[in-house]
């Protein structure tokens, strides 16, 4: 790895941090790791500058992944979930105790905020139902 950092720099730790954070698996931990030890021994590069690149590389490929899953993740599963598994029932039921568990989530927090007095839900309006 060592080589690798010393030719690419910066820009070998956001690849490979990037196409981690998109959900491949490549070593983006140890190329950090690898090039912070390279960037306090030798002074070729700065540590300013690989910790920019990772943190980049991290944001920017957890953003493009959440996109790709949110795009295509559904008709993947569906497609090839059989294979591991995850039949379109188990999918579904899957989705539905997720969206339940956020809504419990969202309610506990709620409401620790108002015993905190950080917020009042009774200035709230009330919200409007669609008509059935």
């Amino acid at each position: 790895m060592r080589e690798l950092i010393h030719h690419y720099g910066a820009w070998i730790v956001f690849a490979l941090v990037f196409l981690e954070s998109i959900g491949l698996p490549l070593p983006g931990e140890a190329i950090l790791v690898s090039a912070a030890i390279f960037a306090g021994t030798t002074q070729d590069i700065s540590i300013a500058l690989v910790l920019l690149s990772a943190v980049l590389g991290a944001i920017f490929g957890s953003i493009i992944g959440f996109w790709i899953g949110d795009r295509y993740g559904y008709r993947l599963l569906l497609r090839y979930g059989s294979y591991i598994g995850l039949t379109e029932t188990r999918i579904r039921f899957k989705n539905d105790a997720t969206a339940d568990e956020l809504r419990e989530e969202i309610m506990r927090r709620l409401e620790v905020l108002t015993e905190a007095g950080i917020l009042d839900l009774t200035a709230l309006p009330a919200p409007k139902r669609p008509a059935n």
